[in-house]
């Protein structure tokens, strides 16, 4: 079991793969073999992983405005397209993502003409280190927090981008920006 989790989960193996992951899971919920608290990390480990995937709609949740008790949801943001973005500003490739979102002029025309929602979501609640960081977020951007963000999303490789359609399935995960502006570009 290690040596799956090792080589296939852990984001430090040389084949990470979900889809080959995920099989062996299943089968380790299934098997009587292996006692209830093991199988309560794979569990978790499937849920996550199914959940979120392309195609599918997002599994939706709340978040909220920096200092701001109010909570919204992501069904709610009405555009055709949304950029969720999840990250975490003491990250390097985070802030490098960040930098390099927040100079596409493409993203920011299709912002400005309401075809585009970028949504920042940090995945740890609202705390003073988020809070610090929030100015150094473009403005026209929806910057926000969330609560218990790894029980929605695997995070174990920050940033992670998910580009949404109006109906908010997924339409590309785990991407680049150079795919999202192609993606946006192609349904002008």
């Amino acid at each position: 079991m290690l040596e799956a989790n090792t080589y296939l989960y852990s984001g430090e193996g040389h084949l990470v793969s979900e889809e080959a992951y995920l099989p062996f899971v299943k089968a380790v919920l299934d098997s009587k073999k292996v006692d209830k608290l093991r199988k309560l990390r794979y569990s978790y480990q499937y849920d996550v992983l199914t959940k979120n995937q392309l195609g599918m709609e997002l599994t939706d949740f709340e978040y909220k405005l920096p200092g701001k008790e109010k909570k919204f949801r992501v069904k709610k943001l009405k555009a055709p397209f949304v950029l969720l973005y999840i990250n975490d500003p003491e990250c390097d490739d985070c802030s490098l993502t960040t930098l390099r979102l927040s100079v596409s002029q493409s993203l920011l025309k299709e912002v400005r003409e309401g075809r585009l929602v970028i949504l920042s979501v940090y995945p740890d609640g609202e705390t003073d280190e988020w809070l610090g960081s929030v100015e150094k977020y473009p403005k026209e951007w929806v910057v926000a927090s969330m609560e218990n963000g790894d029980r929605y999303f695997d995070l174990r490789i920050m940033p992670a981008l998910y580009l949404l359609n109006k109906d908010k399935k997924i339409i590309l995960r785990n991407t680049s920006l150079e795919e999202v502006e192609k993606i946006l570009k192609e349904n002008k």
